[in-house]
């Protein structure tokens, strides 16, 4: 794992708006799957975040979680009533300023400020895209994190000259403590963060993600990175928790979700722009790693 200095010289922050998603004691609000990795801040009361076939999260006033792109999930307040909650829109940053969704009506409840984060170490976009697990760090007393993160939502619902450079470094200090927190615990699923270090993974990892779409085979990646296959394969499956050819599928697979997302393309150009050699193939997978087929994601995003 590189050392929080490092980190902190190579590192760069983009924060969307936040949306501020309500629910009272016992609703839920749905949030549908989104193709990049968002920050979740409790700024009051307590309940629970849900994924599918893992453990619920428990959520307290000040925890922070990070969830990797493409994962559905609940968000619910403690309490007994048992209406569900339903949001025709996923819980997205929208273009200006900051929003409210949700339901403020009933006893109790949680009220989480969420928004997409991109990160950038050296030349490698998208960090915490590469998540395989989220990241939860819990409050501590003493600690001062809560106080910059409203900071930071202070700036957003009431901008002024400077604030997009507050902003950034708000985040920036919120992530880097996030992270220190997470790996301290003894569970740091974040080991990629060293292989940006290698100059050889990096440099593959570059030409991955600039060109997913490229014909790629892992010989071609272990060339990139002057490496024997074997070599390469095992460095890469150690850094990143899976091969390198399923790390480009996932890859491709959140550039199709964005395309998706953010244009009327056909499916069929989009599936043979990030890579796919037929629209079957591409669809199967999306299904499989979204939940939701290309076509389904998409009106739902409309």
């Amino acid at each position: 794992m590189m050392t929080i200095e490092k980190l902190l010289e190579g590192l760069m922050v983009c924060v969307e708006p936040f949306v501020i998603c309500r629910t009272t004691a016992g609703p839920k609000l749905n949030i549908s799957p989104m193709d990049f990795a968002t920050l979740h801040y409790v700024v009051a009361g307590s309940g629970s975040l849900f994924l599918a076939k893992q453990s619920p999260i428990i959520l307290e006033s000040g925890a922070i979680v990070i969830l990797p792109p493409g994962l559905a999930h609940q968000l619910t307040g403690d309490g007994d009533d048992d209406d569900d909650l339903e949001i025709a829109k996923n819980c997205l940053p929208l273009a200006l300023g900051m929003e409210e969704i949700g339901s403020s009506s009933g006893k109790g409840g949680i009220v989480i400020a969420c928004s997409s984060i991109t990160a950038t170490y050296q030349k490698v976009h998208g960090l915490f895209d590469y998540l395989t697990e989220p990241i939860v760090t819990h409050p501590v007393e003493g600690e001062t994190i809560g106080q910059v993160l409203s900071m930071l939502l202070n700036e957003m619902a009431d901008p002024k000259p400077g604030s997009n450079s507050l902003i950034a470094l708000l985040m920036k200090q919120c992530l880097v403590y996030v992270l220190r927190r997470y790996c301290e615990s003894g569970s740091c699923q974040v080991s990629w963060l060293s292989a940006l270090e290698d100059p050889q993974l990096s440099r593959t990892l570059e030409q991955m993600i600039d060109e997913p779409g490229r014909r790629f085979t892992l010989e071609l990646l272990a060339d990139s990175a002057g490496m024997s296959r074997s070599a390469f394969a095992q460095r890469f499956k150690a850094a990143f928790g899976r091969s390198a050819m399923d790390f480009l599928k996932e890859l491709r697979l959140q550039r199709a979700a964005h395309l998706l997302r953010t244009t009327r393309r056909p499916i069929k150009s989009i599936a043979d722009q990030v890579g796919f050699e037929s629209r079957s193939h591409f669809s199967r997978s999306f299904t499989d790693f979204f939940g939701a087929s290309p076509a389904d994601f998409r009106n739902a995003c409309s």
